[in-house]
């Protein structure tokens, strides 16, 4: 299964999630929108898309990380200096933008 690449950002106007492609369009993905007989507020479906957004990010830097625990480089041999470092920078900013702090 392969998802639709990221980056993903969202759009608080309408509010959806759309992926921006290689040609430099944005395709939609999801709908966030309060719909009627739901208990959520726009603002936490505001949240929702926010953390959705984050995933293609959050995905690519959980898997270098299972990679260099398994003493594997992002290059496929082993880990290069300051490997791990970046790993987790991705990591830290992914979480950063799945909690609405910045892209």
């Amino acid at each position: 299964m392969k998802h639709t690449p990221g980056p993903w950002t969202v759009d608080f106007v309408n509010p959806e999630l759309l992926a921006k492609m290689e040609n430099g369009r944005y395709e939609y993905i999801a709908d966030f929108s309060v719909t009627q007989g739901t208990e959520r507020t726009q603002e936490e479906e505001n949240a929702n898309a926010q953390m959705a957004s984050a995933a293609p990010e959050m995905y690519e830097a959980l898997n270098w990380l299972i990679h260099l625990s398994h003493d594997t480089g992002k290059k496929g041999g082993r880990p290069e200096p300051g490997e791990w470092e970046e790993a987790i920078k991705q990591g830290e900013q992914s979480l950063k933008k799945a909690r609405g702090e910045g892209e």
